[in-house]
Parts: C-alpha cells; sequence; structure tokens
C-alpha cells in the first residue's frame, strides 16, 4: 500500500532579534532551495521589516504545530559552517535549531537573498529623512564626493557578565580609531555616522572628533537602513552590523580580536572567523 503523498517542510526555530533572525532565514531559504523543500516563516521581526510573507503549517493546510513534529537538527558551531548539512537527503522534513552564522551557507543565493532583503517602504522613508537630516546639518554632499561611512558599535548586552566569561569581547576605543584612520587616509571627505546601543560610552570615545555624526532615536530597523544608505562600513561585533556591512556592499571592517582564545565563544568559530567573515572584509584590533 503507498503512503500518502505531500510535499516535505523544512524549519527554523528563529531566535534572537532582526539581524540573527535575517541569518536564519538565509539558512532556511538556501536549504530550502537545496533541497526542494517548502519553507515554514513564522511571523517575526524579519516579516515586519522586510514585508518577508510568513508561512505557517496551517497555511498549507496543516497543523501551524507541524515543526514540532519533525526530528530537530542542531547547529553544531553558532558561527561557522557544517560540511554534514550537505549530506542531508533531498524530499524529506527537515526542522533546525541554531543561529547559522556563516555565509558559506547561502553563498549561492546570495543576489536571491539581496532582493528579499529589501526594507518596508515606510522604514525607508524614516530612514531617507533622518539622512537628510545629517546632510543638511554637516554640509555633505555625497553627489560631490564626499563618502560616508556607517559604524556600528555594539557594546550593551555584550558586557553582561555571563557573556564576558564566555568569551565575548567588546570592541575598543582604539580599534574605532584605527578602522576611523584607514578611511581618513583613504578619502579626502569622510563622514562617520554612528549607531551604538551605548551611546554615553560612543559620545565620548568620538564625539571629540569633528568629522562624527551620532544617531539617536531610532528603532533597530530604521537605524539598519539608515547605515545602508553609506557608502562603507565600520563594525564592531554582532550580527547586526555584519548584516549592514553586507547589505552596504562597500569596504568593510571588522573588529578581528571578537572571541578569548581558548573561550566557549571561540569554539564557536569551528575552524576559524574565515566561515563568519567574508573573505574580502578587513580585519582589523
Amino acid at each position: 500500500m503507498m503512503g500518502w503523498k505531500r510535499e516535505k517542510f523544512i524549519c527554523v526555530k528563529f531566535r534572537g532579534r532582526l539581524a540573527n533572525q535575517m541569518f536564519d532565514y538565509a539558512f532556511l531559504y538556501a536549504f530550502a532551495q537545496k533541497k526542494g523543500l517548502s519553507m515554514i516563516v513564522p511571523p517575526s521581526d524579519l516579516t515586519k521589516a522586510f514585508g518577508i510573507q510568513p508561512k505557517t503549517g496551517d497555511q498549507y493546510g496543516f497543523s501551524r504545530y507541524m515543526c514540532w513534529c519533525f526530528w530537530t537538527i542542531d547547529d553544531k558551531w553558532n558561527c561557522a559552517y557544517d560540511t554534514s548539512f550537505e549530506d542531508l537527503e533531498k524530499n524529506t522534513d527537515l526542522s533546525f535549531r541554531g543561529f547559522f552564522q556563516s555565509w558559506k551557507y547561502w553563498k549561492d543565493y546570495d543576489a536571491d537573498l539581496r532582493k528579499i532583503f529589501v526594507f518596508q517602504d515606510d522604514i525607508k522613508e524614516k530612514a531617507r529623512s533622518y539622512m537628510r537630516k545629517i546632510l543638511k546639518e554637516t554640509g555633505k554632499k555625497p553627489l560631490q564626493g564626499s563618502v560616508l561611512v556607517g559604524i556600528h558599535v555594539r557594546r550593551g548586552d555584550q558586557l553582561a557578565s555571563k557573556e564576558l566569561s564566555y568569551g565575548k569581547i567588546v570592541a575598543t576605543e582604539g580599534y574605532l580609531n584605527n578602522s576611523m584612520n584607514y578611511f581618513r587616509q583613504k578619502f579626502k571627505d569622510v563622514l562617520f555616522v554612528v549607531i551604538s546601543d551605548d551611546t554615553p560610552w560612543t559620545s565620548n570615545a568620538l564625539r571629540k572628533f569633528k568629522d562624527v555624526y551620532i544617531v539617536t532615536g531610532n528603532s533597530g530597523e530604521v537605524d539598519m537602513c539608515l547605515l545602508t544608505m553609506t557608502n562603507h562600513t565600520i563594525m564592531s561585533v554582532g550580527t547586526f552590523g555584519w548584516f549592514i556591512g553586507w547589505m552596504t556592499q562597500g569596504i568593510v571592517i571588522y573588529y578581528k580580536n571578537v572571541a578569548r582564545p581558548g573561550s566557549g565563544y571561540e569554539w564557536e568559530f569551528g575552524p576559524g572567523i574565515q566561515d563568519h567573515f567574508l573573505p574580502h572584509w578587513i580585519g582589523m584590533e
């Protein structure tokens, strides 16, 4: 007796905030394409920011909790590429749990994802309005040669005792100075547009420079959209800055001392940070 034939599904347990969800979605999309599976996408910050249509089990005519019934595969390294996933069979239900923060999972679908990760019109308009404010106040003219460099400074939760003991490291003031000087030496007319979850520290470190503009008062998705309107990116640590760099597509500088040697967090990068950071990006300290 033949069994009931139906389409097969792929699920990922979305975790964290917007940028973490972007990594999960990119992984989900790539493996849905590779394995010929239908995606389950729950409503989230991700679907609101980019207009991605949620796709739950009940929309396919099944239970919205169907993913709970599938065997769940855990990500071995949150920040590295696990080759064993390539050996998973096609035409079988798959469910994953993890962060999947390696560009290697979806390198063949980069162009597709750039068309998907496009901010909603209301977010873009808020970001454009703020950019117009920045240019008016600073007198910078991108069409006449001014170069805008977006900087994301993440500290906040990274300074929690459990995060520090796990091996996470925040970018230093020295790193910011070194990376900013790289662009000052490369371009004659530069403006650094800065967002941070620790505005007091960032202001103390950077406001002394006349070529710095510190942004305040926006939601996370508007801040991300705003920095993708710059030409180049300086990221500190975390996935939020990672995706700003990826979406902007200019020169990207990242803090290469991202994990304490020998720590649990260093282990998450598996064979090394090359699985996480794109090969043409520039690591500094």
